[in-house]
């Protein structure tokens, strides 16, 4: 395996599972990044998904002392999954991508089997969920 770039940001230190992921030669989607994404765009094609746009994150965690210092630094939101759309129907029609980075999200996931399903779809043949 190539050796990964020193710029992507904590992805070998952050979770083990995310040092098979190639953000300058793959395409891939982080649910949920917030403020502190797993892959930077800067990094290579990622693009970033929540249940909210990025207003909408802004006014809701301004209520939170931990996060609050951190609202201009939220990534901007370039799909908003809602709860009746599965991840195919948001994302479907810009894929396959090559990865999908998904931390802390099943918890809120109504129907998880649907949900891997949907990432089933969404992922080339060649994919790297975790």
């Amino acid at each position: 395996m190539p050796h990964l770039s020193a710029e992507i940001h904590d992805l070998e230190n952050s979770d083990p599972s995310l040092t098979l992921i190639e953000p300058n030669v793959m395409r891939g989607v982080e649910i949920g990044p917030l403020h502190h994404p797993k892959v930077r765009k800067c990094d290579g094609d990622v693009w970033y998904a929540d249940f909210y746009s990025t207003n909408e994150l802004r006014e809701r965690y301004l209520k939170n002392a931990t996060t609050r210092p951190h609202l201009d630094e939220i990534e901007d939101v370039d799909y908003v999954i809602k709860e009746q759309d599965s991840l195919w129907d948001v994302i479907g029609a810009d894929g396959p991508f090559d990865y999908v980075v998904a931390a802390h999200v099943i918890e809120h996931i109504a129907n998880p089997l649907g949900w891997f399903q949907g990432l089933e779809r969404v992922l080339t043949d060649e994919d790297l969920s975790r």
